[in-house]
């Protein structure tokens, strides 16, 4: 399989991302590192890193930002089956490529792989779990390799309600991403969702509850509320574009049904957080539902929230 990592401004962090790659029980035929627009150091520490590798570690450099340009653009260099990525602040367990090797080899038909994660916080480990707390593990499975699960149904009505699937934890079959439609370029966040969404309706999925990787929680990860409103509407974005590209996928009943109440809950999200932020915002958010074409809320709670937090505060900026 080849690891994709895309980069931007890892300086402090890629060293050891790469290191976890190296470590690794079943190394990948190749790293290919997707550093875009960054404004530190990052390019020249990761070509000298590729250099003093043992692995082959392939380079690539763009000046387009956003994540999902640099992981598309990652999936279209790689040459092999599989594809397994990797956040450039994150890191691999060393097993995890392994593991993900004998769920692919004992089920041939499986296009997703991906395994449980444990914070990063301040550079320690916090023991605190992840996919247990999600309705993962209600989902009916059956046993693959070792302790991975080979999911029954359910994937797709489980991501709809939110991200399950970590990228840093996550192998893919390079064909059922490209016929998923790889990351969608136009979300800012959600973007995850709506690929592992897709690639649900593509074939078998497993997991395993075993941690697989870290995943990092720096400064630079929290959000304010202004950054909360943008992220609830590219919620209500994604889930828009599910609707329309499963319109001739013949899904079930169900998973229209939880598709449709996913997306009702999302836009409902979206006007309550533009309430929060003010008048100005929850006007803007209504002007936006409009020229989306999408349902605006008239709840009269929602007119007062708005009002009332628009005293004696700042408005943000139109969103």
């Amino acid at each position: 399989m080849t690891v994709v990592i895309p980069a931007h401004n890892c300086e402090q962090y890629i060293e050891e991302t790469i290191a976890s790659v190296e470590a690794q029980t079943l190394p990948p035929v190749e790293v290919i590192v997707v550093e875009n627009a960054s404004s530190d150091g990052s390019r020249e520490l990761i070509a000298q890193l590729a250099e003093e590798s043992h692995l082959k570690i392939r380079l690539v450099t763009t000046d387009c930002p956003g994540v999902s340009n640099a992981r598309n653009l990652g999936f279209s260099l790689a040459h092999t089956p599989l594809v397994a990525m990797l956040d450039a602040d994150d890191r691999y367990l060393p097993g995890f490529l392994n593991s993900a090797s004998e769920a692919f080899s004992q089920q041939p038909t499986l296009c997703l792989f991906f395994g449980n994660r444990r914070p990063l916080r301040d550079g320690e480990v916090v023991d605190e779990p992840f996919l247990e707390r999600t309705g993962l593990p209600s989902l009916a499975f059956t046993p693959l390799a070792g302790d991975s699960r080979l999911i029954s149904d359910g994937l797709f009505e489980l991501l709809l309600r939110g991200s399950v699937v970590s990228c840093s934890g996550a192998v893919v079959r390079r064909s059922a991403a490209y016929r998923a439609g790889l990351f969608p370029i136009s979300l800012s966040s959600s973007e995850d969702r709506c690929f592992f969404s897709r690639l649900a309706l593509e074939g078998p999925a497993a997991y395993t509850l075993a941690p697989t990787h870290h995943y990092r929680s720096h400064s630079a990860s929290k959000t304010g509320s202004s950054g909360w409103l943008e992220i609830r509407r590219n919620m209500v974005r994604c889930l828009a574009q599910l609707q329309l590209d499963t319109l001739e996928r013949g899904l079930t009943a169900a998973q229209r049904e939880a598709l449709q109440q996913a997306f009702s809950q999302a836009l409902a999200g979206f006007h309550y957080s533009a309430a929060d932020n003010g008048l100005a915002s929850f006007l803007d958010a209504r002007a936006w539902s409009r020229r989306a074409g999408l349902p605006v809320t008239r709840s009269p709670k929602l007119w007062l929230k708005a009002v009332k937090n628009s005293i004696g505060r700042q408005q943000p900026a139109n969103i």
